[in-house]
């Protein structure tokens, strides 16, 4: 777990080092606690995409075609892990 977070993290600094012929990277976060990370991290680069918002229970998901197309298209996707996003395992 700890070397996942630290190659986002260093993904994530590379965001930084972005020349403007350099697309920022597509972020997607899965619930709000790891999009308050993400976006603290890539601030003044890129505002991470916030998939689950906070009304909604990531343990009873069913993606939307939007959600779905938000994470094709991401470069990066930070998430929990199988046991609190299950709906991202398949």
């Amino acid at each position: 777990m700890k070397k996942q977070i630290l190659s986002a993290l260093f993904a994530l600094s590379l965001c930084g080092q972005a020349t403007s012929a350099t697309a920022a990277p597509k972020i997607v976060a899965t619930i709000a606690p790891i999009h308050s990370i993400a976006a603290a991290i890539s601030k003044g680069v890129v505002e991470p995409f916030l998939l689950i918002d906070q009304s909604s229970s990531p343990h009873a998901t069913e993606l939307r075609p939007s959600q779905a197309q938000q994470l094709q298209d991401a470069d990066i996707v930070f998430w929990v892990g199988p046991h609190i996003e299950s709906f991202l395992v398949e």
